[in-house]
């Protein structure tokens, strides 16, 4: 990227923002996801071990209650008798056991192709524009972690409801890496401190290019929020990003009831249990694209 493609890349490009203020954006982001996605592993590490450890207790403890009731038997039909009964009792629960410890396996699988992808899409960015950077601004060392000042819009996880709202950053610390305290953008004296794997950082002067770089495919699950509230919920995306809403075909905007202003990247999201009482259809909402985001394991939380 020259200084030029920076400088000329305003208002009347593609999504009316500045490239070289959303890439910075995304560097700004990205040690906070990276935070949030290495905190998530480390939970599910810990719980990991613990179940590791039970499961090995049980197996043991099946092991040696069965060595003992088929020791003073030589019939092996007796001893298979035996055996099948302990299976339908005993080794239940080492079942389940199994199978949490491998649905907690799918789970670190899942969040490590997610960081992989992300660092991935952002060592791109990185190595092409790394020279242009330096140039331009002849820094070296760490970046501050911008991505959280306050005002900044992120969604955030309200673990007693279960919900995802959209929020305020009202302060964050690099002496207290692991929280930040944000608001409720209803109510800006509704303070909480979240761990940062319960907030996700919003784009801002995203481009279509970097809304397209986030939500590359359809039928992939995403947050997003719905129409006339603040909250969101859980969808498919059923359209990438667009330019704006203009570009979308009127017959799609019959049902249309969110306003979204010119200029901003939208796409199609239908959201879960959504379906519409007279038509027993799921109808198809365009979300402004920033408020869109792919949905986390929350599961861990």
């Amino acid at each position: 990227m020259s200084a030029s493609q920076a400088e000329g890349y305003g208002p009347s490009g593609e999504g009316g923002g500045s490239v070289l203020e959303e890439y910075l954006d995304t560097l700004l982001i990205m040690p906070v996801e990276v935070r949030r996605y290495i905190t998530l592993l480390r939970e599910l590490d810990e719980k990991c071990q613990v179940e590791l450890a039970q499961l090995k207790k049980r197996q043991r403890e099946f092991i040696s209650v069965a060595s003992e009731r088929t020791k003073t038997t030589k019939s092996p039909e007796h001893k298979e008798a035996i055996l099948n009964s302990m299976r339908n009792k005993e080794f239940a629960d080492i079942e389940i056991l199994r199978k949490s410890l491998n649905q907690k396996i799918a789970e670190k699988k899942s969040i490590s192709d997610q960081l992989f992808d992300m660092s991935e899409e952002n060592l791109k960015r990185i190595r092409g524009d790394a020279k242009y950077l330096e140039e331009l601004f002849h820094v070296k060392g760490d970046m501050p972690d911008m991505g959280l000042l306050p005002g900044r819009e992120v969604a955030a996880f309200m673990e007693e409801d279960k919900v995802w709202i959209l929020a305020k950053v009202v302060s964050y610390s690099v002496h207290d890496p692991d929280r930040v305290t944000v608001a409720d953008v209803e109510d800006s004296t509704n303070n909480f401190v979240l761990p940062i794997p319960r907030v996700v950082v919003l784009p801002e002067n995203e481009t279509l290019g970097g809304a397209k770089g986030r939500l590359t495919t359809r039928g992939r699950k995403v947050y997003a929020i719905y129409p006339d509230t603040t909250s969101f919920y859980k969808g498919t995306l059923v359209s990438v990003p667009v330019k704006d809403i203009s570009a979308v075909n009127a017959n799609n905007l019959i049902n249309q009831k969110a306003v979204i202003p010119p200029g901003v990247p939208v796409c199609g999201v239908q959201f879960d249990d959504d379906v519409d009482a007279l038509t027993g259809l799921t109808p198809k909402h365009y979300i402004q694209a920033k408020f869109v985001f792919i949905a986390p394991n929350v599961n861990t939380f």
